[in-house]
């Protein structure tokens, strides 16, 4: 019997569809039988219209229902960074959910507002057309028990590189143990960034020994 091909949605963070995200659509698909589909958020890169929160939520909510209806696999969904505060909106009674198996959550960021200077600088050099007003008064209002607004089980890779430092502590990391949804939180040493490159050699050795176990 043919194994079921796996369904998974990678879900970007605020910049949309760099290269580091295509990189990990092509090496999931040459290691397993799978369908990858990327989300691509409303203002990001040759996009229109303006990224804020309604408008990604629809995008989301969009591919969620086109892998759905592609198969009776139920999808898993890899979210990158302010992608999981995203998930975090879905209303939680939604039918929607109902596709969704898991939730595998690659650099947890914790503290986003110390982030939102950042975000807005860096989404201006990846030709980011931004509600400012929006995405700050959904980040503002954040907080780390909205992850229990989810209703799947979700795992949390958070490797230990410079970046992600900034984004959660080990405090941070150990406060999601209290969540009744959060499978597992791991802290590899090796991990992919989320910039505009392939990182191919790292994504490699990241999907096959941290994802693909989670799959």
């Amino acid at each position: 019997m043919l194994q079921k091909s796996k369904k998974i949605l990678l879900v970007p963070n605020g910049y949309g569809r760099l290269r580091y995200i295509d990189s990990l659509s092509k090496v999931l698909v040459n290691n397993i039988n799978s369908q990858v589909l990327i989300t691509e958020y409303e203002g990001t890169r040759h996009t229109k219209g303006k990224l804020n929160i309604d408008n990604a939520l629809a995008s989301l909510k969009k591919d969620i229902k086109s892998l759905s209806n592609q198969a009776s696999t139920r999808i898993t969904i890899i979210a990158h960074c302010s992608a999981l505060i995203l998930l975090t909106k879905l209303d939680p009674k939604s039918s929607i959910w109902e596709s969704v198996n898991k939730i595998i959550v690659y650099n947890y960021l914790a503290n986003p507002m110390k982030s939102l200077k950042r975000f807005f600088f860096k989404a201006k050099k990846y030709d980011v057309s931004y509600d400012f007003k929006n995405i700050k008064e959904d980040i503002e209002t954040f907080k780390s028990s909205d992850i229990e607004n989810i209703p799947v089980p979700i795992h949390i890779i958070h490797p230990d590189t410079p970046l992600n430092k900034l984004r959660a502590n080990d405090r941070d990391l150990k406060n999601l143990n209290s969540l009744r949804n959060i499978s597992t939180v791991s802290k590899p040493s090796l991990g992919y960034e989320i910039l505009d490159k392939t990182q191919s050699e790292i994504m490699e050795t990241v999907v096959k020994s941290q994802l693909i176990p989670l799959l």
